[in-house]
Order: C-alpha cells, then structure tokens, then sequence
C-alpha cells in the first residue's frame, strides 16, 4: 500500500470520518481528501502527527510495504551467517533417496545393538533349564562370540551408512534456497509423510510396552525357569518398535532438513554443527560402558538399558545446546 492507501485504511480502521480525522490534525476535511485520492501528500508535521493518531511509525506511512519486505528480508539475511546454497530438485530428491536408504540402515543397526545380547540370553537360560548339560562356559563363549559379531555389523552399518550421505553434509550446515515449487511439493510430501510417521511410532510404541507382558506372566505364574529366556523376548519385540521409530524418525527428519524447519532451523544448524563432533565422543563412550559394564556385571539382560537411557541423555543434552543459541541470538536481536 501507498501512504494515500495507508491513511484511509487507518481512518477507516478508527472508524473516523474525514471530517473526525481533520478536525483532530486542525486542517479541512478537502486536505484529507486530497491525501486520500494521492492528488497531494501531507507535510513532515503532519506526517508525524498522523503516526502518533494511528498509533504507527512514520516509516510505516512514507514506505511502501514492498520496501518495508525488502529491509526485512536484508535483516534476516544479515544474522544468517551461514553459507547459502541454492538446491535444485534433482538434488533434493536424489538426498531423499539416499536418505531413505541410510534410514533402513541406522535403523537395522540399532536393531542389531539391541537384539545383540539376545542369543547369549537364550543360551543361558536353555543350559539353565537343562541342568547345564553344555557348560556355562562353553554357552557363554557362544553367546559372547555372536553378540561380539552381532555389535560389529551394526557398527559397520553406520559407518557405511554414515560415508553414503557424506556428500550431502552441507544440507546440514548451510542455509538453503529452494524454489518456490520445490518447497511447496516437499511441504505437501512431508504433510503426507507425516501420518504414515505417526503410524510407525504409535506400533513401535506399543511393541515396547507390550514386550514386557510374558515375563510379568511368568513372574506371576512362578515358572522361573522361562524367566530368563523371556527376555530375549523383549529385547526382539522392543527391537521392532525401535526399529519401527527410528526409521520412520530418520526419513521424516530428511524433510525438515530440506525445509529447515524444527531441529534443522537456521540456529539448530549452528547448534549442529557444534554437537557433531560431540556425538562420536559421546557415542564412543556410551558403546564402550556398555560392553564394560555388561562384561563386569554379567547383567545382559539388563544392560541394554543403556541405549534408551543415553538416547534421553542426549536429546538433553542437544535441548541444552539449541535454547542456549536461541537465547544467544534472542539477545542479539
């Protein structure tokens, strides 16, 4: 809108007549009239006084909001200090694919991590209830040896998955330009995406609470016996949900990257960027006390705990991270 515009919107908003609205500056109603149809423009004296009557600044009365975007946008612009990078569609569809990809893969390995003490479990609680006719260290080493193979090919499957998206780090860290198309199709595909995500973590969910049932049956039942063994039953069911959840978690969080919307804002990547080199570390040590402690304690059934507990560990960790830089640029604002 045009100052001419601006002045009869606001008078009308007042619910003034010209007559009110002159009456109040101490000019004619014709002066009105003439500001009104754009036949004329009202002094700086004026200017000011309608600025202080409509309760608006006077930049707001002399600039067009064509003008007043423009400024916007150069503000916005100047505290991104990030990178820019514009992405094309081959490139955004071509990440989603990779991206899809590295989500089966992540989420088998975190399968794998649970599942891992699985064998070792059901091979003790066998040998328990048949009197121990293998041996316990001869069980032991086996369940060992698999659980040892089974943590490898998980470790492997992120390192790999983790090389295959290499090339796109950049999404991550840079700020992106998208064409107005290509963010209306990936906005209308992430709304869709978004019901089959609510659908994988709500079963995942429920395999996870459900997962405990035997073992509270056979506690009740007092078969000790089975005990044991059915742990190995929660740790398959629980390792399905998980796997449902991260998988759907992972591929869902590749629209928000493109979108940069959520945990990849414009502060989340400078977050981000600060917390990745401290995720190997703490991952890194979060795989070691579990074997540590697991070796120590002897408590597998028990130690896969670990991974839920650091997951929660390190989305605090991460919430600490993102409201300390939001406050940071909050106060530079």
């Amino acid at each position: 809108m045009n100052l001419a515009e601006k002045i009869t919107s606001l008078r009308k908003q007042k619910g003034w007549s010209q007559e009110e609205l002159a009456s109040q500056l101490g000019i004619s109603r014709q002066s009105i009239s003439k500001w009104e149809s754009g036949s004329s423009i009202p002094d700086i004296e004026n200017i000011i006084f309608l600025s202080k009557i409509f309760g608006v600044s006077t930049d707001y009365l002399l600039k067009n909001d064509d003008a007043l975007n423009e400024e916007a946008d150069e503000t916005s612009e100047s505290k991104d200090t990030l990178p820019k990078k514009h992405i094309s569609r081959d490139e955004a569809y071509s990440f989603l694919n990779v991206k899809k990809r590295f989500s089966l893969k992540i989420a088998i390995g975190v399968m794998l991590c649970i599942l891992s003490p699985a064998v070792l479990i059901t091979l003790v609680g066998l040998n328990h209830n048949n009197s121990g006719v293998f041996g316990e260290k001869f069980v032991t080493l086996i369940g060992i040896c698999v659980l040892f193979a089974t943590v490898t090919a998980a470790v492997i499957l992120f390192i790999v998955s983790g090389l295959s998206q290499s090339k796109y780090e950049y999404i991550g860290k840079q700020s992106l330009l998208l064409d107005s198309d290509l963010k209306e199709d990936l906005i209308k595909e992430s709304e869709n995406y978004y019901s089959v995500f609510t659908i994988h973590v709500a079963i995942g969910v429920a395999l996870c609470i459900l997962s405990a049932i035997p073992t509270i049956v056979l506690g009740i039942m007092n078969i000790e016996s089975w005990t044991i063994i059915s742990v190995s039953f929660i740790l398959v069911l629980v390792s399905i949900g998980v796997f449902l959840i991260v998988k759907a978690a992972v591929f869902k969080s590749s629209y928000d990257q493109l979108l940069q919307k959520n945990e990849y804002s414009i502060n989340s990547k400078k977050a981000r960027s600060l917390l990745d080199t401290a995720s190997g570390i703490y991952w890194g040590v979060a795989v070691i006390a579990y074997l540590l402690i697991s070796f120590l304690t002897r408590a597998w059934h028990l130690t896969w705990l670990i991974w839920p507990v650091a997951g929660i560990l390190w989305g605090i960790v991460e919430m600490i991270v993102k409201s300390k830089l939001s406050n940071d640029s909050f106060e530079e604002e």
